[in-house]
């Protein structure tokens, strides 16, 4: 590995790297389809199905895809992505009623963040600050959005990762200080999504 700098959860590697699970991707292509319904005032509201689904830009996306799956050409054709979401706009969404149903609540803004930050909100899980210079993670809180996962194929990830000039140089969480073993701020990710996923198809006892 590439190791440029490393603050104790995040790596900083070049582009050449293999993709690995913990890998943050920047700027990944996107389908979006809106659901639900969009509040326009008090009065009038959009159904968003209507809309048309486009293609745009995540700033921010963390691979989730087992990196042993990864290593071993052929075994998976997809990629899965998580997005990235910065505090300040979770709370413009909620704030404006906007077609997150789940953040329509009575809470008001400092006790959400609290639940944000304490885990209580299952959807979404809080990665650390970063030290490394030249991301957005060195002062805004960014969250997991487990609620809007999403795939592109292993090749084309792979392609876009290592000619895409914003990912010259990419953050990792992959691994742990000694740069030998997934770190456990990854081992908390993928336990909490995995939690994520009980609780929405139903396992008795989640």
């Amino acid at each position: 590995m590439t190791k440029l700098v490393h603050d104790g959860v995040y790596t900083l590697i070049t582009a050449d790297e293999p993709i690995s699970q913990g890998d943050i991707l920047k700027n990944c292509p996107y389908l979006f389809q809106p659901t639900g319904n969009y509040r326009v005032n008090n009065d009038q509201t959009v159904d968003l199905a209507s809309i048309e689904a486009k293609v745009g830009r995540i700033d921010y996306s963390m691979v989730l895809t087992n990196s042993c799956d990864l290593d071993n050409d052929g075994k998976v054709k997809y990629i899965l992505l998580c997005p990235l979401v910065p505090l300040y706009t979770l709370l413009r969404i909620k704030r404006d009623n906007y077609y997150y149903n789940h953040l329509k609540d009575d809470l008001d803004e400092d006790s959400f963040i609290e639940r944000l930050q304490g885990y209580e909100q299952h959807r979404y899980h809080l990665l650390p600050l970063s030290n490394v210079e030249g991301n957005n993670f060195e002062t805004e809180p960014v969250f997991l959005d487990f609620g809007n996962i999403f795939v592109l194929r292993v090749n084309f990830v792979r392609r876009f990762a290592l000619n895409d000039k914003s990912n010259e140089k990419r953050l990792t969480i992959y691994f742990s200080p000694d740069l030998t073993n997934p770190s456990d701020t990854l081992r908390l990710v993928i336990t909490r999504y995995t939690n994520f996923l009980k609780r929405n198809i139903g396992i008795p006892g989640i």
